[in-house]
């Protein structure tokens, strides 16, 4: 897990492919803040799945009233726009226990240890990388809608 501030995301260690995406001006704060809810498609490289940007809003809620996930093709780069989030992770290799696969690359989990949270106010981003567990729209002090964009990068484009 990987934690920044948008306008800071250079020093934050993602890799270079990672970084060309972000960077783009698609991808400033300001125009994903103006952005309508939905799926934007990014360029592709030849031969490579191409990553996309899932703009959403969505309620946080109590902690026990969320599903915890993990992915195995993508990466996500989930960056708050408005409102504020807990986002509970855990680490990758422990013995998960997949309850459903409701979409592609979304596994619910049941019931991991996740022992770690992070505070996402609007401008700061968490990156989860494949197998990395995570609880994400967990209120704060009470429940709120907030506006997010999820980035999904390709596992193959870190490098």
């Amino acid at each position: 897990m990987i934690y920044g501030h948008w306008e800071s995301a250079g020093q934050s260690g993602l890799c270079n492919n990672m970084l060309k995406i972000i960077q783009s001006k698609i991808c400033s704060f300001t125009s994903l803040l103006q952005a309508e809810e939905g799926k934007i498609d990014l360029e592709a490289e030849p031969g490579v799945q191409a990553a996309f940007i899932n703009i959403m809003y969505g309620k946080t809620d109590q902690r026990d009233h969320r599903h915890t996930e993990i992915h195995q093709q993508y990466i996500d780069i989930q960056l708050v726009l408005t409102g504020e989030e807990l986002i509970y992770y855990g680490h990758p290799g422990f013995d998960a226990v997949v309850k459903s696969n409701p979409k592609p690359d979304l596994y619910l989990l049941d019931a991991p240890p996740l022992t770690n949270s992070v505070h996402l106010t609007p401008g700061h981003f968490a990156v989860f990388f494949p197998g990395e567990p995570h609880q994400a729209l967990c209120r704060i002090n009470q429940c709120d809608t907030i506006k997010k964009a999820v980035f999904k990068i390709p596992v193959e484009l870190y490098r």
